[in-house]
């Protein structure tokens, strides 16, 4: 089985004006590695749950996210590392 790497693209029905959405990548096993584009504003409740194989998480550099919802990083059994940007206010 060979692992993916995810890179949130700038359109798809999981970005709605910036925000990574609830449920986007939910149960995509097979992901190993995200990088959020740094237009991202925010990311929603449950955004990658159960992403079981998801070791790590990248912000672009210059990243204007300031707010990470709810379990959004749930069931990532795998979760090894997550840069965070300066500019995060809140965690839920």
């Amino acid at each position: 089985m060979s692992s993916i790497i995810f890179n949130v693209p700038e359109t798809t029905s999981v970005i709605t004006k910036q925000i990574v959405n609830e449920h986007a990548t939910e149960g995509r096993k097979k992901v190993k590695k995200v990088t959020i584009p740094k237009y991202i504003q925010r990311i929603d409740d449950r955004a990658f749950d159960a992403c079981e194989s998801l070791e790590e998480v990248i912000f672009e550099k210059g990243s204007v996210c300031t707010g990470i919802g709810g379990f959004a990083f749930w069931r990532c059994l795998s979760l090894k590392r997550i840069n965070l940007p300066n500019n995060i206010q809140r965690i839920e």
